[in-house]
């Protein structure tokens, strides 16, 4: 039996599919089996697996969905057919240093932790350009606020007693998975000094192709994630400072989703998910007014980017400011909008 199962979901991307698994199967830690799961794409992807699992007949295992289902229940799947003690989710757009196992594998089996948490560096795709490192800080909000499912290495135990599972969400996947398990007071560690995972921006993944979808309502996304969640664990149970903690993970991919997918948006239709996500927001957690990562300060080790953009927030809530801000925003974003639009009309005739 294999000590890791490295899952991979595999959607159209015969461009990338090659260099990710040439990467899993270069590891200097052998130890592994490897999981894909074909998710019923249209080009040569299917092939490129069947060629690896004719090389790597033992170690590679291909499952074919019939019907497309998205990466986070393609990760269940294979989830319910792993051997390993420890669960690797990989991209099949991303790849990995020949060390990244032994590093994970290492500082698990020293821990005994239930999930190891790196950092990870940024491929632009573009010939020539540098990789960029975001290394992880050794804090709880790795946990809550940075919540790939990639540049981690899970104990399998921990995840199917918990019911850690991706569901059938569109978007946020990642997030709820990880808040799943942080509810349920997952053991945690940190390697804060290691970004051995490589994730590409793939213009074509289905994280981008929702990104540019901006008739799609993110906040819906972040309420949905909540209400699932709110499901399964009872918030009033948890202890005060983790009710804290999710309260400002709620706001941070709110306000995320406002600012981000709000591109050519009506101001009523900014002002009605901004309502919408602060009803819900407001009546899931009646006390966020005493907490204090909320604050103006913000909290002690999240990120400035974060902690600037949630504290500027709950600022103009206060003062009543925030529907305007953010109808602003979508009359800026809706001119961009329209700038990208002419453009995209222009580009549409050029040949690569």
């Amino acid at each position: 039996m294999a000590a890791v199962s490295i899952i991979i979901p595999v959607y159209n991307v015969e461009k990338y599919l090659r260099r990710c698994l040439r990467s899993v199967f270069a590891q200097t830690y052998q130890d592994f089996e490897v999981i894909c799961v074909e998710d019923a794409g249209v080009d040569s992807s299917l092939d490129i697996l069947e060629e690896f699992a004719d090389k790597y007949p033992d170690r590679m295992h291909v499952i074919c969905n019939e019907e497309n289902i998205g990466p986070g229940r393609s990760r269940d799947k294979a989830l319910a057919n792993a051997k390993g003690t420890y669960i690797c989710y990989v991209d099949a757009d991303d790849y990995i240093l020949p060390d990244f196992l032994a590093q994970y594998v290492k500082k698990i089996e020293e821990t005994a932790a239930d999930v190891v948490i790196g950092g990870y560096r940024q491929d632009s795709g573009n010939a020539g350009s540098e990789l960029i490192t975001h290394l992880v800080k050794d804090n709880e909000w790795a946990c809550v606020t940075y919540v790939t499912a990639w540049a981690r290495l899970y104990r399998k135990e921990f995840v199917v007693n918990n019911h850690m599972r991706f569901e059938r969400f569109t978007c946020l996947e990642d997030m709820y998975f990880n808040l799943m398990g942080y509810v349920n007071k997952i053991k945690y560690v940190v390697i804060s000094d290691y970004a051995g995972y490589i994730h590409s921006v793939n213009d074509q993944s289905v994280t981008a192709r929702s990104r540019d979808d901006k008739t799609e309502d993110a906040t819906g996304y972040v309420i949905d994630v909540f209400d699932k969640l709110g499901q399964v664990k009872d918030f009033r149970k948890l202890s005060q400072n983790m009710r804290w903690m999710l309260q400002y993970a709620y706001v941070a991919n709110m306000v995320n989703a406002l600012a981000v997918y709000s591109k050519g948006i009506s101001e009523a239709e900014m002002k009605s998910r901004l309502d919408a996500a602060m009803d819900d927001f407001e009546k899931r957690f009646p006390d966020y007014r005493r907490n204090p990562y909320l604050g103006v300060a913000g909290p002690k080790g999240q990120t400035a980017k974060i902690r600037l953009g949630v504290s500027a927030f709950m600022s103009l809530r206060k003062l009543g400011l925030d529907k305007k801000i953010f109808a602003l925003l979508a009359r800026l974003n809706d001119i961009d909008s329209d700038k990208n639009r002419n453009n995209d009309n222009y580009s549409d005739g050029e040949q690569e």
